[in-house]
């Protein structure tokens, strides 16, 4: 009796298993799914290694302090376009292609960091090799007036100057720009920061120039205004204007020691900037 029981169950048995594989059947699609849904996420990372800038920036960029970033030879940012660096971003400019950074009429740079996380223009030398001269700098070219009318600025770094003395030209702000002032063209060695023909519409507040190969911040004309300014060790003059400049300065310091010091045998005595 018992076994004929066992044989009448026995196709009840089997269908349950079946349905039972079936079901095992479709957790294992569900997990698949899941799987490739993870992989799509790890498509998304960022790019790896330093942003090399080079020629023209035509359209507006922005400069993340995710990356490290390198100016290639002379970098113009044109055609309206707005170049906005995060704070606490870090630019080298490459000695070899005298790395330059150049900003032209109607273009803006907005860099504005923080005092905690500043924006840094510096050498691509390795540290503790790292000195005066050994990359471009950076030139913001403006609409302002200027006493020579639209001219250009040393170096071939572009032309400057107009009729729109609140012509703004963006912002720096907690900047500093080292180790700057290489020779651009023959007898032109670049200032560490140029203002050409620049707009009190631009503002410049917190900056600072250290070991600049020419001057540290000069103005060529223009009418900018500039607040909280710090030039150390330049080689030249710290703080230089030309060409009608109206704008104002307010709190500026220039730390630029000099010593003097005798050739044996001479009565000549040389000075020299030591910084």
């Amino acid at each position: 009796m018992s076994n004929f029981l066992l044989f009448r169950l026995l196709p009840v048995l089997c269908i349950c298993l079946a349905l039972l594989f079936v079901g095992c059947g479709e957790d294992e699609e569900d997990d698949s799914v899941e799987i490739d849904d993870s992989a799509d996420v790890t498509t998304a990372e960022e790019p790896s290694g330093p942003n090399i800038l080079e020629g023209k920036i035509t359209e507006d960029m922005t400069l993340a302090a995710s990356r490290e970033h390198v100016l290639r030879g002379a970098v113009f940012v044109e055609n309206n376009a707005t170049l906005t660096i995060e704070p606490g971003t870090l630019i080298y400019g490459e000695g070899v292609s005298n790395g330059t950074l150049i900003i032209a009429q109607g273009a803006k740079i907005m860099a504005e960091g923080t005092q905690n996380a500043p924006i840094v223009f510096t050498s691509d030398a390795l540290d503790g090799s790292r000195g005066r001269g050994q990359w471009g700098g950076l030139i913001i070219n403006g609409r302002a007036p200027s006493n020579q009318g639209v001219t250009f600025g040393e170096g071939d770094t572009g032309a400057f100057g107009g009729n729109n003395p609140g012509d703004s030209s963006g912002v720096l702000k907690y900047v500093r720009v080292e180790y700057a002032g290489i020779e651009f063209s023959p007898d032109n060695e670049l200032n560490g920061i140029a203002f050409q023909g620049v707009g009190s519409g631009t503002v410049v507040d917190y900056v600072q120039v250290h070991l600049n190969q020419d001057d540290g911040i000069e103005m060529f004309g223009g009418t900018v205004n500039i607040k909280h300014a710090l030039v150390t060790g330049a080689r030249d003059d710290s703080f230089d204007w030309t060409d009608g400049w109206t704008g104002k300065g307010q709190f500026w310091i220039a730390q630029q020691r000099y010593a003097c010091w005798r050739p044996k045998g001479t009565d000549e005595r040389h000075r020299y900037v030591d910084s």
